[in-house]
């Protein structure tokens, strides 16, 4: 709704027209008929007028705390089944530095594993170049099996140290 506040002339104006006025500030609805009826004056009535606008509300930001809110409760609760069932729900830091550690262990075991089975074959045994990656390739395996067996020996480890927990 729009409102008028209305110079001392217009509220004379107004008053001489029928209309009774109380206070400076009238909606402009109310008067808008009696100001078109008189288009002459219109220009010189409204002189020194000003428009008076509502406030628009205040955007309400307890929605936004009351999601806010749920999502804490909500992590919080997944926090607490997390450890109820002794599994973390999302990975940790830890994790991702343990499944790095093995990929590159693994990696640098067939890059080395068959670099020195192959030195190995090459100077030592004295064999040609098939004979030397052959004996590369054994030693990969062999690295390999060995990695392996670690890599179980380590989970079973970290398995007992769960379920004590």
């Amino acid at each position: 709704m729009v409102q008028l506040r209305i110079t001392q002339a217009l509220k004379d104006f107004l008053t001489a027209n029928k209309k009774h006025i109380s206070g400076d500030i009238v909606n402009y609805s109310e008067i808008r008929e009696i100001l078109i009826g008189n288009n002459e004056k219109i220009a010189e009535l409204l002189k020194g007028c000003s428009f008076v606008f509502e406030k628009d509300p205040e955007p309400k930001r307890s929605d936004f705390i009351k999601k806010l809110e749920e999502k804490r409760k909500e992590r919080e609760y997944q926090q607490m089944v997390g450890n109820v069932y002794k599994k973390p729900l999302t990975g940790t830091a830890k994790e991702y530095k343990e499944s790095l550690s093995f990929g590159m262990s693994f990696i640098s075991v067939l890059f080395l594993g068959m670099l020195s089975g192959y030195y190995l074959g090459k100077y030592y045994l004295e064999y040609d170049f098939q004979g030397s990656m052959i004996v590369g390739l054994i030693v990969t395996v062999i690295s390999l099996y060995a990695e392996i067996l670690l890599y179980v020996l380590k989970s079973k480890k970290d398995d007992k140290k769960v379920k004590t927990e």
